[in-house]
């Protein structure tokens, strides 16, 4: 009976059955639709006299090995359902839970990767009032090989769109779980060195690789390492796992363990090199300079060298030197000599370094080799108009003489801009003085709108062209001043004439023929009477309004109890909530463990009969928990040591919630207006104690979340590890830092409680 577990037990370890497993991460980025209509090209929210609101999207992923089917009605892999994302906003980005309470990004566990997954999305306008719009719907099959891991794994973007107004953009990366490969992670390989096998895992292909020593399909077989026969002169070789010694026979001196003679006994290597004995021979190791079998040959480092812009190349015993041109410094002369660096510039001129030399770039005022020079601007004679020139640095000043002005004279002073002259007089400016010219007003065409201009000085008489007045004819003439609009028509003046716009149920020029208001068809749904000013709508079945134009409400009523209504021309229907069936969606599913899409996300799905509960319960998989099982440890699962034994894991849970109620505000603080609370709940607690003296702890892993989702792992450890040593104590929590291990004895052996206030992390 031994001999049979014995034999179970082994074959367990060699024959163990593997399923590949991956992680399918799906990100939303972001989605615009930028002419805010839907999928047919309606408005959201239409209403008379044009679109009043943008879209309040909500969003259908469906994800698929295969074929998502028409309309998203296969999703193995996936079905997302979002709430609302925003109230009138058709251009936003996710964030990182997203409405619907949804992790973003969205982890998808798989049995196997195939390479590709199809992706269906649909995307809905919400509206309270009427039935939600369908804004767009479009689908895109993803191709993607499988990372090593998480680390490994790099965002690919991705976009659908079924036309160019609108781009929902979203993220995707696979990467194979704990110790499965391949781009199929089809390969499973954990590293063991045990009774069973002494292999490492290639960190590529998963494929298994023998420790030193070892062989055989699994590296369970020891390697007979004397096989080859090693020992030399008679020696006996004594086989280890991965090692052999030699016992060498008596009355010789040996060189090594593979009882060799020491073949560097006669110094055969020259020049002070040193020799190392080998298996039946011996290598010369050379020092610099020399090179051969016995480091025999003296190196000439120049043959194979040539120093840089002409330099010379001298041979050395340990290398070579180079002489370097005039201009250039440096091991081989590849550095070029900065001739600025001593700065020899003056007055804050600038230094160009040249080969071997140097050239200054003077500031303005300066001049000479080294912009020691001041420079005289006279020099050039820049004053004009027999002007004085007076040397300023950096710069000069002209004196002028009268009747010029400017930086240079070069101005001629206008004596007419103080208008001396009369208002019929035209000033003639000269140098230092004026005249005045009497002038006929007719030649600079004072009259407008192709008017003719007849002189009277010291004025002149504009004679106007058909529908203007005024002085200068610049005004049109009022034709409506007569009142020619008939029935309170408004009339509009034009250049020499007019139009009415006549009032409802009137017509013509002047508004004087009755108008038939139905040639316009008004009734979008329905058939015109024509009536005195005016017309009356007679509506066709299902629909209702002035203008025929409201499709009625059978969802009005809510007749749907668990459910969305869909409302139809002269009709209804209910798509229900996970969970509920019927025509009203009143009736709870009996077993919805069944459904093809059960709700426990990582765990198995338990028929309960009790409607509380929608009929089910969920035991979840190691690793995992919530009530649908989709809250991953590894990810959101952190970890505290507390000293001691946890005695009351209420009251730890509000010292814990509080604590990171303070480290939550300190690492928001653009986000302090947020109000959210952050609560605790405790999931696993374990005996520990410290590696140094055996204490007492509790290894304490936790889920803390806000109005927002969850707090990863990772965030809340480094916040309580990033936490001054004493705000742990401020709220009453003892938290260990250091070296510890699982106790496995009896609880009631702990050792005595020591006090301490670190983390573990």
């Amino acid at each position: 009976m031994k001999f049979v577990l014995l034999l179970t037990a082994l074959l367990s370890h060699v024959f163990l059955l593997v399923w590949a497993t991956a992680s399918v991460q799906f990100k939303f980025v972001s989605f615009y639709n930028s002419d805010h209509n839907d999928y047919d090209g309606g408005c959201c929210d239409d209403f008379i006299g044009g679109c009043d609101n943008f879209c309040d999207n909500y969003f259908f992923v469906c994800i698929d090995g295969d074929d998502t089917g028409p309309l998203g009605t296969s999703c193995d892999m996936a079905a997302i359902t979002t709430e609302k994302l925003h109230e009138d906003n058709d251009n936003f980005n996710f964030p990182s839970t997203i409405p619907n309470a949804i992790a973003n990004p969205y982890t998808i566990r798989v049995d196997s990767w195939s390479g590709s997954m199809q992706v269906f999305v649909r995307v809905w306008d919400l509206d309270t009032q009427n039935a939600d719009d369908e804004i767009d719907r479009d689908r895109r099959t993803i191709y993607e090989a499988a990372a090593r891991n998480l680390s490994s794994a790099t965002w690919q973007q991705y976009s659908l769109g079924s036309r160019s107004q609108i781009d929902f953009s979203f993220e995707v990366r696979v990467y194979c779980d704990s110790y499965y490969f391949g781009s199929d992670c089809s390969v499973y390989c954990i590293p063991r060195d045990d009774q069973y096998g002494h292999y490492r895992c290639d960190t590529n292909t998963g494929a298994k690789i023998c420790y030193s020593g070892w062989e055989g399909t699994t590296c369970n077989i020891d390697v007979d390492d004397c096989a080859s026969t090693p020992c030399k002169n008679g020696g006996t070789c004594h086989d280890h796992v991965a090692y052999f010694t030699c016992a060498c026979p008596p009355g010789f001196v040996y060189a090594d363990e593979f009882c060799e003679y020491d073949d560097c006994a006669g110094q055969p290597c020259q020049n002070g090199a040193t020799c190392n004995d080998l298996i039946g021979q011996f290598k010369c190791v050379c020092p610099l300079g020399y090179f051969g079998d016995l480091c025999e040959v003296d190196i000439d480092y120049c043959i194979n060298q040539t120093c840089a812009n002409n330099g010379t190349c001298v041979d050395r015993v340990d290398g070579f030197h180079c002489l370097c041109e005039t201009g250039y410094e440096g091991f081989l002369c590849d550095v070029e000599t900065d001739e600025c660096s001593s700065s020899p510039c003056l007055h804050n001129g600038t230094c160009h370094d040249l080969i071997g030399k140097y050239q200054c770039a003077c500031q303005e005022g300066y001049e000479g080799t080294h912009c020691d020079l001041e420079t005289d601007e006279c020099l050039s004679s820049p004053c004009r108009n027999n002007a004085t020139c007076e040397d300023e640095l950096a710069g000069y000043h002209c004196h002028c003489v009268d009747g010029y002005e400017g930086d240079t004279c070069e101005m001629d002073i206008d004596e007419c801009a103080s208008f001396p002259c009369y208002v019929n007089e035209t000033c003639v400016n000269e140098i230092n003085g004026f005249w005045c010219l009497r002038l006929n007003l007719c030649d600079y065409d004072p009259c407008m709108n192709n008017a003719t201009c007849v002189d009277d000085y010291p004025g002149f008489i504009c004679e106007c062209a058909a529908g203007y007045g005024g002085k200068t004819c610049d005004q049109d003439i009022d034709e409506c001043g007569s009142s020619p609009c008939l029935h309170q028509g408004t009339c509009t003046d034009h250049l020499d004439g007019y139009t009415c716009l006549c009032p409802p149920g009137y017509g013509g020029e002047k508004c004087h023929s009755e108008t038939n208001e139905c040639n316009s068809s008004p009734c979008l749904n329905g058939t015109c009477w024509d009536l005195i000013n005016g017309y009356v709508c007679n509506c066709t079945a299902g629909y209702a309004g002035v203008l025929c134009q409201n499709e009625i409400d059978e969802c009005a009523s809510s007749p749907c109890e668990h459910g969305t209504c869909v409302d139809e021309l002269n009709a209804y229907r209910c798509e229900c909530d996970v969970f509920y069936e019927g025509t009203q969606c009143d009736t709870v599913i009996d077993k919805p463990c069944a459904l093809k899409d059960p709700p426990c996300q990582n765990g198995t799905c338990e028929n309960t009969n009790s409607a509380n509960d929608y009929n089910y319960k969920c035991t979840c998989d190691d690793g995992f928990y919530g009530t649908n099982c989709d809250i991953d440890s590894k990810l959101y699962g952190a970890v505290v040591f507390m000293i001691g034994k946890l005695e009351d894991k209420s009251a730890y849970e509000t010292k814990l919630a509080n604590l990171l109620q303070k480290l939550y505000a300190l690492h928001s603080r653009v986000r302090r207006d947020t109000g959210e609370t952050v609560s605790v709940e405790i999931i696993l607690t374990e005996d520990y104690v410290k590696s140094t003296d055996s204490s007492p702890l509790t290894k304490v892993t936790f889920l803390a979340w806000t109005e927002s989702g969850y707090l990863q792992k990772d965030t809340i450890e480094a916040w309580i590890d990033g936490a001054s040593t004493d705000l742990p104590a401020q709220y009453g929590l003892d938290i260990y830092k250091g070296s510890a291990e699982p106790f496995t004895g009896n609880p009631s052996e702990l050792p005595p409680l020591v006090a301490c206030s670190n983390l573990v992390k």
